[in-house]
């Protein structure tokens, strides 16, 4: 990596070329995990149906499923007390799961726009039309990020280089 490249992406600057990738993606997961939504970031996890479908299961990352907004219980407006107290308990549930709703969905808005201010504009028009930081950062890790052509690249120089 060039000194520029590596000073860059540390400074906090933009995402540009393939050279800041593993800077620059640390930094987002570090952000993701600080805002505790990096499980649903991770563009190395699958779905539970990709999953069981693999044979190498075992070794996934499975990716929970983002929370949905939940739904106001409707008040019994001609029910008697036990219906009553029924619906205040389920009014209590409603407040907590809509409160764990809004710090996630907080918590990913946070990392989608903390991703798009430190993408380069060139980039930026290419994730704009994704919606979510996992399929931005899945898109941005198969553009920029190591193949498995590349690892073997390297692991074949070290071998030659180091006979």
């Amino acid at each position: 990596m060039e000194t520029a490249s590596i000073l860059s992406a540390t400074k906090g600057e933009k995402l540009k070329d393939e050279t800041q990738w593993r800077t620059w993606f640390s930094r987002v997961r570090t952000y993701a995990k600080q805002k505790d939504v990096w499980e649903l970031c991770d563009p190395d996890a699958v779905t539970a149906e990709v999953a069981a479908a693999s044979p190498e299961s075992e070794r996934l990352t499975i990716r929970p499923e983002p929370r949905t907004k939940p739904r106001v219980p409707a008040y019994p407006e001609e029910g008697d007390a036990e219906e009553k107290r029924t619906w205040r308990d389920r009014m209590d549930l409603f407040k907590i799961e809509h409160s764990n709703w809004q710090i996630e969905t907080k918590g990913l808005n946070d990392v989608n726009d903390f991703i798009s201010t430190y993408i380069d504009p060139v980039h930026y028009l290419e994730v704009s039309p994704l919606e979510t930081p996992y399929e931005r950062l899945v898109y941005l890790k198969s553009r920029f990020g190591e193949t498995v052509a590349y690892r073997e690249e390297i692991r074949m120089k070290w071998r030659y280089f180091s006979t």
